[in-house]
């Protein structure tokens, strides 16, 4: 009976202590959003959520591009009910969840707000900066549409056609055809403003574009076709042939010269030699057999001719 209620003891300190551990992460260590004031906001203005053991750190989720996530740093009071932040600038006019809390494993229950105005667009880096007209040119930053101009030094400026990632954050368009040479900026327009970048596009118009695969010709004249190659090679290795069989006799001689009565060496020189000579007399077979199929095999003038078609026959 004991053992019975020790055994049981010790299941019921172990759920209870496991119960402890996964509680906070489970239930986000009592993290709860309760309502959000207002629920639709424009970029840099002021939003109140209220709830219970919200933190300070803030994270803003858009579901539609894939769960990118924005944290800001808002304000929370005493007894953490209430939070007070300001909506970041570089989010895009859509429906986001707001969630609280230190970080994304110990983390509140989500709410929906309504940005109504993404703010105007942001322009960080344009590549490449020096181009031709028909070049792709891409521009990174925030809030981007695809309502971009470029504009000249002197303040003429030329509409292009551009598409938008889903994140509003690359614009890609084509480099004019009819555009003069200059240093052009980037200006992109959208209802909550317009941006003129401050990196300046240099377009040569006249060259060939910068981004063309160069493929260089393969030097082909002077060289050997492909019957010329198999002439060539069959030529060259009967000559090798011919060598290895003369410094095989001239081998084999010099060690029976040099045997100095030793019968197996005369032997195995004798055998070496009569080798040589039979691999001399199948040698000159071959040459002869394929002279006599034809002649340009063993010549070094060997073609291969292609099919000829014949049309009405």
């Amino acid at each position: 009976m004991k053992t019975y209620f020790s055994i049981t003891s010790a299941y019921v300190l172990s759920f209870i202590l496991l119960f402890v551990l996964i509680t906070p992460y489970a239930l986000g260590s009592g993290r709860l959003i309760e309502s959000i004031d207002p629920t639709s906001a424009a970029v840099g203005s002021t939003v109140k959520i209220t709830g219970t053991n919200l933190s300070n750190s803030i994270f803003i989720i858009d579901p539609k591009t894939g769960g990118n996530t924005q944290n800001t740093t808002g304000t929370v009071n005493a007894d953490l009910t209430q939070t007070t932040f300001s909506v970041p600038g570089n989010l895009r006019r859509a429906s986001h969840i707001v969630k609280s809390g230190p970080s994304l494993t110990d983390i509140s229950n989500g709410i929906s707000l309504l940005i109504t105005s993404a703010g105007a667009p942001v322009i960080e880096a344009i590549h490449p900066l020096r181009t031709v007209p028909g070049d792709p040119v891409t521009v990174y930053g925030f809030n981007l549409t695809n309502d971009a101009r470029l504009k000249s030094e002197d303040g003429l400026e030329y509409s292009v056609s551009g598409t938008v990632s889903r994140s509003a954050k690359e614009l890609r368009f084509e480099i004019p055809s009819d555009i003069p040479t200059g240093l052009y900026s980037v200006v992109v327009i959208s209802p909550d403003g317009t941006t003129e970048s401050s990196q300046k596009i240099n377009i040569n118009n006249g060259g060939e574009p910068f981004n063309r695969i160069i493929r260089p010709n393969l030097p082909t004249e002077g060289l050997p076709g492909l019957g010329q190659l198999v002439a060539i090679i069959f030529t060259w290795s009967i000559n090798l042939l011919g060598i290895v069989v003369f410094v095989m006799i001239f081998y084999a001689g010099f060690k029976w010269a040099t045997a100095a009565g030793n019968t197996a060496r005369v032997n195995e020189a004798r055998g070496q030699i009569s080798n040589a000579i039979l691999g001399a007399i199948i040698l000159l077979s071959a040459w002869i057999i394929l002279n006599t199929i034809n002649p340009d095999l063993v010549g070094g003038t060997l073609t291969l001719p292609g099919i000829e078609a014949r049309i009405g026959e």
